[in-house]
């Protein structure tokens, strides 16, 4: 369980790594665009599921309150629960991929880290399926935007290698 505890708490990081090295490296434009939708998706779901925690403020399972404590807008790490961001960017970064690649299995790599939360009690099983929806949804919009050309007058979240950036063109 500790094993499973350990790659579930590494594998969003290591996989957003990866996507961010598929998107610098210009020898594939198919994989350097789905690498950028990835990474792009990733950092959006890292962050989304950060406000959702603050938002949602639930007791984490170790914190012994139960699953139906609520805080909102508590910045305490026992009520940062809900929805796992692990597995958002988990879930985030795998959607480009297994879509452009018609790679279902790496849903299930990303299944993983929801394991991984919830047997190290990290989670409850529904903060791991908020999670998955969460980062399946963001992941999903990055890779179809990432399919599109670009319109002008849609923000766009743009990975680049100094740093994360948002554009928005008005013309």
């Amino acid at each position: 369980v500790k094993g499973l505890s350990n790659v579930a708490n590494a594998l969003p990081w290591v996989a957003l790594g990866g996507a961010t090295i598929a998107a610098l490296d210009g020898s594939d434009p198919r994989r350097s665009r789905t690498g950028y939708a990835a990474a792009e998706a990733g950092v959006v779901a890292g962050l989304a599921a950060t406000g959702l925690k603050y938002a949602f403020g639930r007791a984490r399972p170790d914190s012994g309150l139960g699953t139906t404590s609520f805080e909102p807008g508590s910045t305490a790490s026992t009520h940062g629960s809900f929805p796992s961001r692990h597995v958002a960017v988990a879930w985030a970064v795998a959607t480009p991929f297994a879509r452009e690649y018609d790679a279902n299995w790496l849903y299930g790599v990303a299944a993983l880290t929801n394991l991984g939360r919830i047997t190290s009690r990290a989670h409850w099983v529904s903060d791991t399926v908020g999670g998955s929806l969460l980062g399946y949804a963001i992941g999903r919009l990055f890779w179809e935007a990432s399919r599109k050309p670009q319109s002008q007058g849609v923000p766009r979240v743009l990975l680049n290698p100094s740093g994360v950036s948002l554009a928005w063109d008005l013309e």
